[in-house]
């Protein structure tokens, strides 16, 4: 066989150490392939001679012998290496005692054995990938075990880990390299003590076995191992003398153990992977073998705080005596003098202000335990080396490997954990599958050559993680509904539940960078989804609505928690009530511009307008929904603190969709009006015979403004009001002059009619504080001219806007005399009585006393504005003209029921509305207007108070009562 491997050197003792630095790899790459070639040949005789007839088994045992051997001889190279790279590090060390300068020789001599440390190792890592490779080719073809026999031999030193004895050698010298040329020795004379309190930064960080040497050479240059209870330097003369194996894990290391306390419903458990403000962790902890009677156990109390309150998370510290212990546990209240008492008999030498100090938080730590009813929970055990300046807690270093949780729950009652001696069974003990490193940092900066490590893949960020979250939760699992975050990795999945997701290829490798990477974006409901998929399915021998339940039920009852959560300050509860209220305004103003547009079905008659108002305000009932469940999702959000999910990708795609079919129906609703315009009559326009607009020769615009039109027969005039005058139009030639009949002072005229032959005028007050005035007309003797016969105040009509009057006359059965309606402003119109012909006392002002008034509510029903422009009565339908609604609406009085609507004649933007209305009738063979061809026809005359026009129509009746139907050239649809 051959023995290519050895190196001509390795049992020269007395090499200088530059070469032994660098003959430790020596043949490590190029002579691999060769240095086990009698093995691959070994095999494929093996094959021939088993396929000749010898006898597999003989044949397979030498192999396996054969391999042994070959395992042995490296295996002795391997630890001879080390033990010269221990001999020649030892004897640097001694060097440095005495010297005062060249502090770079030895730092150089140094990093070249540590450089030769790790090209070991990196050759230890070859030979035993070959070897592997060798045994499962032997497995395949001999049907050996040579696979189950390599991996025996490979979990033990030196396959498994350098030997940690030069690791304790080069913190020796690397801190004799501090300390070359300094004046002050303390750093390496003085005792290190813990605080009772900490206040330090802490990142966790998970790092493969393969990989503590290279974690072990970097941490000893930037700070020194640290051994409680110890000082100076950890190897000896002695010790320089001889050769020791793995003494950092054997030695020098620290056993230790913590019990962690929750309460039945693991309330502090659910406070902690929340984190929320104030979560706190109570735990015992003791080094080395269980304390017993007046031996003291620490007290330890975390308490979690969140940036914006402005402190830091911090742990603090008690000492108290094992006998104490179940004291401690007990539902029993304590006064301050109990804590006392507890604190100064384990700490006899404590000063005065800091027993005070600890006697306070121990009675907070009893308060805690009574207030949660706190019982042991989990154990966990482990062995660490710390790496720390005794004289500066600036700078932390731990290393926590085979970390094991223990269960505690079956501890007995009133202990405070298990005896000793306790037969922990395989089911009660977990082991965590990577050692744990800790950099924690007390106002100072993460080092380089960490994040060095960091970047070279060495050390993975493992961020929050926390011992007592993975044993609590791995024996607590049916108290629990949120696994932290690390529950998905694979190598975890000894641990919890399988909720984990094995199956994703992100995840297809154990070590720490798959879960670095993809536990980041990890949220509880892509774990449950793939619970759905991957889980559900196999339930062959259940029913479809069985499986999905059970699937249901399985997932609501474990979630993982986010290992970024979002940060959640009162700030965020606030800024997520104000977007629901401004979700909230934004629907209500949909709601109200849906009101308006389902309203213009009123005017338009057009039924679209109501669905598409109807459809924006279930538009607006959807945003409001969403609004509010959007709300309680963020509240849900933020109490688990996970930082995905509050993008909202909904409401913005609704309310812009919703807004958009508003805008869609306006613009069509406006093209519609002007498709009709031009389609059906277009706006407005003369046309004799049918569409007559009436001269205005003899006045001036300026002073023209006709509010209200009325018919007299009698003198063949169209009569109308204007501010102060009254006018006259000839009935029969629309061409004539216009006169002026009165003009009555301080007058502001709106409404006209002519009841049984007596013309009245009703005038708007001049402010709110007074009352309109009705004025009775009559003709001048020479009948040329009107003059005021009488004027009255009508009470109970109180406003600015009365605009409209009409005249209905009594019913003759029964001897009632006439009415005159009054509009009061709003859409409420008074009834008073038809005053009597003017006196004596005419000259006077009377009061004209409200008899009656009409339901407002249902007579402005259904329209935007309901202002009354004009009344006017017409063969027992009451028409009244609503000006800012464009529209005639026909009354039946006797009933009370709406009968007509009729779309006023359209006219161009910028006019205003249509002021005043009469009607009458054209004798049958009589033409109405000048020019008309129709017979038995109404004629509608309509003012318009800007620009001062009269128009006079031919219009048809409908087929109902009260129906007027225009012509064309109106411009009504």
């Amino acid at each position: 066989m051959s023995r290519s491997w050895n190196q001509q050197d390795l049992g020269q003792e007395n090499m200088t150490r530059t070469s032994t630095t660098e003959s430790s790899s020596a043949g490590s790459d190029s002579s691999l392939s060769a240095s086990f070639e009698s093995l691959w040949e070994a095999i494929e005789e093996t094959k021939g001679l088993i396929a000749n007839g010898a006898s597999p088994v003989a044949e397979s045992r030498a192999f396996v012998q054969l391999l042994n051997e070959e395992v042995h001889r490296v295996t002795s190279s391997i630890e001879h290496e080390e033990k010269l790279q221990e001999r020649f590090a030892k004897s640097l060390l001694s060097e440095i005692e005495g010297k005062a300068d060249s502090p770079s020789y030895f730092r150089s001599q140094a990093k070249e054995i540590i450089n030769s440390s790790l090209k070991l190792r990196n050759c230890v890592d070859k030979i035993k990938a070959a070897l592997e490779s060798i045994a499962a080719s032997a497995d395949e073809t001999m049907d050996t075990e040579c696979t189950t026999i390599l991996a025996k031999k490979m979990s033990a030193h030196p396959w498994n880990a350098a030997n940690s004895t030069l690791a304790v050698v080069l913190s020796d010298i690397f801190e004799g390299i501090r300390l070359l040329g300094a004046s002050d020795k303390r750093a390496s004379e003085g005792k290190w003590e813990a605080p009772s309190s900490f206040e330090r930064s802490t990142t966790k960080y998970w790092v493969e076995s393969s990989k503590l040497t290279d974690l072990l050479y970097t941490c000893v240059q930037e700070v020194p191992l640290l051994v409680y209870g110890k000082s100076g330097r950890l190897t000896t003369a002695k010790d320089i003398e001889s050769l020791e194996n793995d003494k950092l894990w054997k030695k020098l290391s620290t056993k230790i153990s913590s019990v962690y306390f929750d309460s039945p419903s693991m309330s502090l458990y659910k406070d902690r992977i929340a984190r929320k403000e104030g979560a706190q962790l109570l735990r015992a902890r003791w080094y080395g073998r269980k304390p017993t009677g007046d031996e003291n156990v620490f007290l330890e109390l975390k308490t979690h705080h969140e940036k914006w309150i402005g402190a830091t998370s911090v742990k603090e510290r008690v000492t108290v005596m094992e006998k104490h212990m179940a004291a401690f546990l007990q539902r029993v209240k304590w006064n301050y003098s109990d804590a006392q008492s507890i604190v100064s008999e384990a700490n006899p030498k404590m000063k005065k202000e800091e027993l005070s100090k600890a006697a306070s938080l121990l009675l907070r730590m009893h308060e805690l335990v009574v207030q949660k009813d706190l019982v042991p929970c989990v154990r966990s055990v482990y062995r660490r080396a710390a790496f720390q300046a005794s004289d500066s807690n600036a700078l932390r270093l731990t290393l926590d490997k085979d970390v094991t949780m223990i269960d505690e729950r079956s501890a007995p009652q009133g202990a405070w954990c298990l005896p000793e001696g306790t037969r922990i069974r395989s089911s009660m003990k977990k082991r965590v599958p990577f050692p744990v490193f800790e950099v924690k940092l007390a106002g100072s900066e993460m080092p380089g050559s960490l994040e060095t490590l960091i970047s070279n893949g060495v050390i993975i960020e493992a961020a929050k993680f926390s011992k007592f979250l993975t044993g609590a939760a791995a024996y607590n699992s049916d108290k629990i509904k949120v696994l932290p975050y690390w529950a998905e990795n694979p190598a975890f999945k000894g641990i919890f539940l399988p909720t984990q997701r094995s199956n994703k290829q992100s995840y297809a490798s154990s070590s720490p960078n798959s879960s670095a990477t993809s536990t980041s974006s990890s949220s509880a409901t892509t774990a449950s989804e793939l619970d759905m998929k991957n889980n559900c399915p196999s339930r062959r021998n259940q029913g479809l609505l069985d499986r999905f339940l059970t699937c249901c039920r399985s997932n609501k009852q474990h979630r993982i928690a986010p290992q970024k959560p979002a940060r959640v300050e009162p700030k965020s509860y606030f800024a997520n009530e104000r977007t629901f209220i401004q979700w909230s305004s934004s629907a209500l103003w949909l709601l109200t511009v849906a009101a308006l547009i389902a309203e213009r079905e009123s005017e338009d008659g057009v039924t679209y307008l109501t669905n598409t108002g109807i459809a924006l305000c279930v538009g607006s009932i959807m945003l409001l929904i969403h609004a509010i469940v959007t709300y309680f999702r963020r509240i849900r959000l933020m109490q688990t603190g996970n930082p995905n999910g509050y993008v909202d990708k909904v409401g913005p795609i609704v309310l812009t969709g919703v807004v958009f079919l508003g805008v869609v129906v306006l613009l069509a609703a406006k093209s519609k009006s002007v498709h009709a315009n031009q389609g059906a009559g277009g706006l407005l326009r003369s046309e004799e015979g049918r569409c007559v607009l009436r001269s205005n020769e003899g006045v001036s615009a300026l002073l023209y403004e006709p509010s209200d039109v009325a018919v007299d027969d009698e003198n063949d005039l169209l009569l109308t009001v204007s501010l102060t005058h009254v006018f006259g139009h000839s009935k029969t030639d629309p061409m004539a002059p216009i006169r002026q009949l009165i003009d009555i002072n301080g007058a502001d005229l709106e409404g006209l009619t002519i009841a049984e032959g007596r013309i009245f005028a009703l005038s708007e007050p001049d402010d709110a504080s007074s009352v309109p005035m009705l004025f009775e007309l009559a003709w001048q003797e020479d009948g040329g001219l009107l003059q005021v016969a009488q004027q009255f105040h009508l009470e109970s009509n109180g406003g600015e806007s009365s605009e409209g009057i009409a005249y209905v006359p009594g019913s003759t059965e029964h001897g009632g005399g006439g009415s005159l309606y009054i509009d009061k402003g709003l859409g409420q119109l008074n009834l008073y009585d038809l005053p009597p012909p003017a006196g004596d006392d005419s000259g006077s002002t009377r009061n004209l006393v409200r008899k009656d008034g009409l339901n407002r509510r249902l007579i402005t029903s259904g329209l935007l504005d309901g202002k009354v422009g004009a009344l006017y009565f017409f063969e027992g339908v009451m028409y009244i003209l609503h000006d800012n609604d464009s529209v005639i609406r026909a009354w039946d009085l006797s009933t009370g029921s709406l009968i007509s609507k009729i779309s006023l004649p359209r006219v161009l933007e910028g006019q205003h509305q249509w002021e005043g209305i009469a009607i009458e009738r054209n004798e049958a063979g009589t033409p109405g207007l000048r020019g008309s061809n129709d017979a038995s026809s109404l004629t509608v005359h309509l003012t318009l108070d800007t620009p001062p026009q009269v128009w006079s129509f031919s219009v048809r009746e409908g087929g109902q009562i009260g129906e007027l139907i225009f012509p064309e050239c109106a411009g009504v649809n």
